[in-house]
């Protein structure tokens, strides 16, 4: 009984260590949901995530590939006059990169950002003021330049989490997201973007780790 007792007590030491050694390098899918202001926006990035140096293992950089879907209505300048795109719909995968630091309390914080890929998204066409009627469609390259020079459809996150344990983390926080639209009629052409800031969850599954 004694030694049932004391090989008990050592395979809950063991289990309770390995939980809390972490993993050099991680796998995971996840799968986000935020909305603001009747814009709508899922995303279901793939990442890699692994220790930055041995010096510091909690501190990690993260690449993949994020799949965004943005839908509902934006306000949007075409040809100096405001007016509201209530159709938007925008698919993108795009190659992304971040940083996160995982405390040894399981609490996340980190962010992430998309720097290059393609997008896809329903053609619009709309009369603004006395114009002629323009022809809108989301732009479809995706390059992370800066500021407005950004192109497509691009998505960054800001956010703490909490990983629940070695398959399971939940995240929340702001994602800062891009959409540019390209419009065009018979007077001419040109692009606009719009920016917004919408909050997310998320929940997170590790597929693999070592």
């Amino acid at each position: 009984m004694k030694k049932l007792l004391l090989s008990a007590i050592i395979i809950v030491f063991l289990s309770s260590s390995q939980a809390q050694t972490l993993p050099k390098q991680m796998i995971s899918v996840g799968l986000s949901a935020g909305y603001s202001e009747k814009l709508t926006l899922m995303s279901m990035p793939v990442t890699y995530n692994a220790q930055l140096t041995s010096a510091f293992p909690r501190l990690r950089y993260t690449a993949g590939v994020r799949q965004n879907l943005g839908f509902g209505q934006r306000k949007y300048t075409i040809n100096n006059q405001s007016t509201l795109i209530d159709d938007i719909s925008s698919y993108a995968i795009n190659f992304m990169a971040g940083l996160e630091y995982i405390s040894p309390y399981k609490l996340l914080i980190g962010f992430n950002i998309d720097l290059l890929g393609i997008n896809v998204g329903t053609r619009s066409f709309k009369t603004i003021g006395t114009d002629p009627v323009y022809k809108i469609n989301p732009e479809t390259t995706n390059v992370l330049l800066g500021g407005s020079n950004d192109k497509g459809a691009l998505n960054s996150e800001f956010y703490l989490g909490y990983r629940m344990n070695d398959n399971i983390t939940f995240k929340a926080g702001l994602s800062h997201y891009l959409i540019t639209l390209e419009y065009q009629n018979n007077n001419g052409k040109g692009r606009t973007q719009a920016f917004s800031t919408i909050p997310f969850i998320q929940a997170q599954y590790t597929l693999w780790q070592k």
